[in-house]
């Protein structure tokens, strides 16, 4: 709920992007709530949320809805992969540490920590709130993995990762030699990082900026 967020002046909560710099270069910078009935169908609830939200953006005479781009980090991530294989409402996308394919992200290993399980706990009942094991219903995972729609994009994608993040470290390879396999425009970006920006060196953070920035220019 990203309202509650509106004191911050652009400095995000979970430090993930600093919006004054976005904004600092010309870009509206739109954070809306994404509300959700966590009915254990967590792509539905995420696209008719964004769909909500772009209609509700599209209303100021400043904003272009040719000129949309979307970023997510994390379930953002995933949130913003869902919302480029279902709506067709964005010229560009930035997904930071996020998730495509939830079986994968389901049975991660973690070799740093082998004994970690908290991925389970985060999909069957957390954030994802699936409601099921993966063999309880292969199907649910199915539907609400984006990667199974990837061949619908039509929007570029840089991917950005770091290879330490113990939480989806392995999810932006296979989203980037999905899209590459398909065709579609992407650019995959890895940094020995962790899975918050807020913990980066600094050298880091500018490079990760400068691609941001660069991408935005490119395809808006």
């Amino acid at each position: 709920m990203q309202s509650e967020s509106i004191r911050l002046f652009g400095l995000s909560q979970t430090k993930c992007d600093n919006h004054q710099l976005f904004a600092s270069r010309g870009y509206a910078v739109f954070l809306p709530d994404l509300p959700r009935s966590w009915s254990h169908e967590p792509a539905d609830e995420i696209t008719k949320a964004i769909e909500n939200a772009v209609e509700a953006l599209v209303k100021h005479p400043d904003i272009d809805p040719d000129r949309i781009a979307i970023i997510g980090h994390s379930f953002g991530g995933y949130s913003a992969l869902v919302a480029i294989t279902r709506l067709q409402l964005f010229k560009a996308a930035i997904i930071s540490a996020g998730v495509a394919n939830i079986i994968s992200n389901y049975t991660q290993f973690d070799s740093w920590d082998p004994d970690t399980t908290s991925n389970y706990g985060m999909i069957e009942g957390g954030i994802f709130n699936m409601g099921a094991t993966l063999w309880d219903d292969q199907d649910l995972y199915i539907r609400n993995s984006p990667i199974f729609d990837f061949h619908k994009i039509e929007t570029p994608v840089l991917i950005v990762q770091g290879t330490r993040d113990h939480i989806c470290h392995a999810e932006a390879g296979p989203m980037f030699s999905a899209l590459k396999r398909l065709d579609k425009p992407a650019q995959l970006v890895l940094y020995d990082e962790d899975h918050h920006q807020s913990s980066w060196r600094h050298e880091n953070i500018e490079d990760y900026y400068q691609r941001v920035f660069d991408w935005l220019e490119k395809f808006l």
